[in-house]
């Protein structure tokens, strides 16, 4: 049986490259080529996301000259309200637009400068790909050079064209998603990816790490994972690995808020959508209202699958949220904020006051419980916590140890807190992180740290019980 798998391309008349428009043709051309004689009939979806003014539609010649393709053209105007970076092309949004809109059995989301290889064109052509999987390829960089108006997979996997390979064969990009360039090729069923909800639109002002998010939620939501084979880059001037210190995008912690789920609106659904012809819509930044424009095609069974992912990423979101511990709390041990440690460019000084530059994100500082190792008692629940009040910007208080781990976001004026974590075999700290550079820098005043219990054992909390409570009461009077 035949099934549809449709490209998701996003792009702009705005000379991103020279002779773009005619390569994102030859890309078009080439890859229907590859999986002719295959399970999957090959098409394409191309956002044509904020067009310049002064410049032709790429769409209608699109659409003109390719059956297959689609196109979706977003007004400049919805760019402008949904943008709070320097980027003119913004990826969640015009993605999330295309996979709301398909009609695939399964899409791909890649790039305009992206071939597929020939392995894993035979992987697709067994016909073995299948629902709730995640499906990654290994990008290979080849010359920019090439004769595009007569590729074939002998000149586009030439050895001698081949400028570098973004592995995912060797540490750290060898585990599952496979992250390493995965924005140019994420593989999986239209339910799945409705479910999931297309890229994190909480996202404004970045494009990097969208992919990385998007594959990572992916794997929150249970989903597995598996490299089909390669694909073959197109090298050019602009990438980020070309251009890393101007690169227009706001710096960013890209793993911390995981897993996300968009709102119901998701993929400009609260838009106006305007037919134009029969494969181009428009799609305006006029509220529809109560009335919906959106060209979504439903199914039954699809809905059902979406509303299992979906409810999977609000359970995860959950289990992740920080607890107050409940029942009697005796206290067993404090370290004050000194005994913690502050990355560079971090300053924490004696009596706990945090500072750090306004550029600076990513792991702060970290602060170790007292017994936070110390094997528990029979009947024991241990908590840990950090005793905190920001007072300017806005801080993640994480559970240290544990990737994409429970945690709390802090901001300033909201007054002191403890956050508190249940202690954990996999728990080695508590730890401070900031999501995003920028204004303002961020400052916090941290007391220390708060290890605890209570006991479901009636001996050994009246005996845990009456030591903690004479070493709390200790301490307060040696303050």
């Amino acid at each position: 049986m035949t099934q549809t798998i449709e490209a998701i391309i996003l792009g702009r008349n705005d000379d991103y490259e020279p002779g773009w428009g005619d390569r994102l043709q030859s890309v078009l051309a080439y890859n229907r080529e590859r999986l002719a004689g295959t399970p999957f009939d090959y098409r394409a979806a191309f956002v044509e996301w904020n067009p310049p003014p002064d410049r032709p539609l790429l769409s209608p010649q699109l659409a003109a000259r390719f059956p297959f393709v689609r196109c979706i053209v977003v007004d400049a105007a919805v760019h402008r309200r949904l943008s709070r970076g320097r980027q003119q092309m913004m990826l969640n949004f015009p993605v999330n637009a295309a996979i709301r809109t398909s009609s695939a059995d399964f899409l791909v989301i890649t790039g305009g400068d992206i071939l597929f290889g020939e392995k894993l064109c035979h992987q697709l052509a067994r016909g073995e790909v299948r629902r709730g999987c995640l499906y990654r390829a290994e990008r290979v960089n080849i010359r920019s050079d090439l004769d595009f108006e007569h590729l074939s997979p002998a000149v586009v996997e030439d050895p001698a064209g081949i400028v570098s390979v973004d592995t995912c064969h060797e540490a750290p990009f060898d585990q599952p998603p496979f992250i390493n360039a995965s924005g140019d090729f994420i593989m999986m069923d239209r339910a799945t990816l409705t479910g999931l909800r297309g890229m994190d639109e909480g996202i404004d002002f970045a494009r990097l790490h969208l992919d990385s998010r998007m594959s990572t939620n992916a794997l929150q939501a249970g989903l597995d994972c598996q490299l089909l084979g390669q694909i073959f880059h197109i090298s050019h001037s602009r990438s980020f690995s070309r251009m890393p210190s101007s690169y227009p995008d706001h710096d960013y912690t890209w793993d911390c808020g995981l897993p996300y789920l968009n709102g119901d609106n998701w993929g400009l659904a609260d838009r106006r959508w305007r037919r134009l012809s029969d494969r181009i819509w428009h799609v305006s930044d006029e509220s529809t209202g109560a009335e919906d424009s959106l060209p979504q095609t439903r199914n039954p069974d699809l809905d059902r699958w979406a509303a299992k992912l979906g409810h999977r990423l609000q359970q995860r979101r959950k289990s992740q949220r920080t607890e107050t511990p409940s029942g009697t709390i005796y206290e067993l041990a404090l370290a004050p904020a000194r005994h913690g440690f502050a990355f560079p460019e971090v300053g924490l000084s004696f009596d706990g006051q945090l500072t750090a530059s306004a550029h600076r994100h990513g792991l702060l500082a970290s602060f170790t419980p007292r017994q936070i190792g110390k094997a528990l008692a029979r009947g024991e629940r241990r908590w840990v916590g950090l005793d905190l009040e920001v007072e300017a910007g806005e801080l993640i208080v994480c559970a240290g140890g544990e990737p994409l781990g429970r945690q709390a976001t802090i901001g300033a004026g909201t007054g002191r807190h403890i956050v508190w974590f249940e202690a954990t075999p996999g728990m080695t700290a508590i730890d401070l992180r900031r999501f995003r550079a920028g204004e303002p820098a961020p400052r916090a005043q941290i007391a220390g740290t708060i290890t605890a219990a209570n006991f479901a054992d009636d001996k050994r909390r009246f005996v845990r019980g009456i030591s903690g409570r004479v070493q709390y009461f200790w301490r307060r009077l040696l303050r």
